[in-house]
């Protein structure tokens, strides 16, 4: 699925979208976009703001995987699980307004203290599964779950990017067989497209 051909705006720290996010630093940035911290001007709260990249704002591809992220998230209440607020544009640049956490991945503490005790791996493996849990009773499967994708928050855990999760019965919107996810972490069916909420289990598993 081919860009519009349109330039994107810049976007960037200090920007102020659609008249009510006013972004801050950068928290994160990956292939597909950029995470800000962000301003609520209406409320004044904290939030995250994940932007596309310029070249795949005007992607019907992206938007489509950016809305579908926002919907499934939605439908997640779990405490387990990082919110999203609120999916809108800017000058044609899609977004995403999530929850904002303050913590460390999963795969940075590994990276700092090396293996964890097993009470710590215990209790955060219980968490990571109970997201699972609360994410395959609606039929959505997370299809790419790693330690950067779970954040420790002051003793919590919290489980992100649902962004190429998929819900049973909708339709995706990859090519047929392609594969897409973190091939450390997937299970083998996952080469092929496939999957269901086993492949999850197997992810978490093989941390």
């Amino acid at each position: 699925m081919g860009g519009s051909g349109k330039t994107a705006p810049s976007i960037a720290a200090g920007s102020l979208l659609s008249g009510r996010y006013r972004l801050g630093a950068e928290l994160s940035h990956g292939g597909m976009g950029t995470v800000y911290r962000a301003t609520d001007e209406h409320t004044g709260a904290t939030v995250a703001v994940k932007v596309p990249l310029p070249h795949l704002a005007g992607d019907a591809g992206y938007r489509e995987r950016l809305r579908r992220e926002a919907q499934l998230a939605a439908a997640l209440t779990s405490p387990r699980v990082v919110r999203v607020v609120d999916l809108a544009e800017h000058d044609d640049v899609p977004f995403m307004v999530m929850e904002f956490v303050s913590g460390e991945t999963l795969d940075a503490r590994l990276r700092r203290t090396g293996p964890l005790p097993v009470a710590d791996a215990v209790r955060i493996m219980r968490e990571v599964a109970r997201a699972l849990q609360s994410a395959h009773v609606l039929g959505i499967v997370h299809r790419d779950l790693k330690p950067q994708n779970v954040m420790l928050v002051d003793g919590q855990v919290k489980v992100l990017d649902f962004g190429i999760a998929r819900a049973e019965g909708m339709a995706g919107i990859t090519v047929a067989g392609a594969f897409v996810g973190t091939p450390a972490y997937s299970a083998p069916e996952r080469a092929t497209g496939g999957g269901d909420i086993r492949a999850d289990i197997y992810s978490a598993g093989v941390w």
